[in-house]
């Protein structure tokens, strides 16, 4: 058994360059709620997994830090202005041995993987997540549950 946590960067503050816009304090508030919501399901990550936005690495990093979680924080270029089939892509390429991966990304893509993962539309806010479990061996065969 896989567990996903598809989560969208907390909030962001206004900036010329979008790449570099980082958290707002709320973002950052948001971040360590989400931590101890997580932490509450028992759910530690030893897997993750950003796109290299500075607020998506921020959010990453935060939620990471609040559960005391041990896995490095890979941030990945080529998932900033990717697509939701780029984003599971990436998944697919997640070692094996992870059994818990925590994916921090943009909208609209990570609401479109969730959509598409799980069969039905779905939109996450700001700092919004969704933990999906899958009886699969390895990451590899993470698709779209039907």
């Amino acid at each position: 058994m896989k567990t996903l946590i598809l989560m969208r960067h907390a909030q962001a503050a206004p900036g010329d360059v979008d790449f570099q816009r980082p958290l707002t304090a709320w973002g950052r508030q948001q971040c360590a709620d989400v931590s101890l919501r997580l932490k509450d399901a028992g759910l530690m990550p030893d897997h993750v997994l950003c796109s290299s936005a500075v607020r998506a690495q921020d959010s990453a990093r935060i939620v990471a830090e609040h559960l005391g979680c041990r896995s490095k924080v890979r941030a990945e270029r080529a998932l900033y202005e990717a697509s939701a089939g780029n984003y599971l892509s990436a998944l697919q390429q997640v070692p094996r041995a992870a059994q818990i991966v925590l994916f921090v990304a943009h909208n609209p893509s990570i609401s479109d993987l969730l959509g598409w993962l799980e069969g039905t539309e779905h939109v996450l806010a700001p700092a919004g997540y969704a933990v999906i479990k899958r009886a699969i061996d390895d990451w590899s065969e993470l698709e779209r549950c039907l």
